[in-house]
């Protein structure tokens, strides 16, 4: 599996579920207004919610940073999409070693 797949496969599901998670149970938000601001579906983030997800996602989300989780959650949480992506980036980069070119920096 490549980095770049492992990264869509179970990389961005983690960062989006544990995200889900905290805005859920730290800032009391919707599994709707949840997806709108990941830009996914509410079914995906009923998912995420109940971990129906693969180990190997879940493994991953155990390795997250979570004060990075916590502190881009509230940013959401105050309407801030943008971080969405600079969440998902950061923990990308943190988790794997191809270098990549692609860094998102929020505005």
């Amino acid at each position: 599996m490549s980095e770049y797949t492992l990264t869509v496969s179970t990389i961005i599901p983690a960062v989006r579920a544990s995200i889900a998670k905290e805005l859920t149970n730290k800032h009391g938000m919707k599994e709707e207004r949840i997806a709108d601001a990941l830009g996914v579906a509410q079914a995906a983030v009923s998912k995420y919610l109940s971990n129906k997800y693969s180990k190997r996602i879940a493994d991953i989300e155990a390795k997250l940073d979570r004060n990075m989780i916590e502190t881009l959650s509230v940013k959401i949480a105050d309407g801030k999409r943008e971080y969405v992506n600079a969440c998902i980036c950061t923990a990308c980069m943190a988790l794997n070693s191809f270098g990549c070119k692609f860094a998102y920096k929020p505005q």
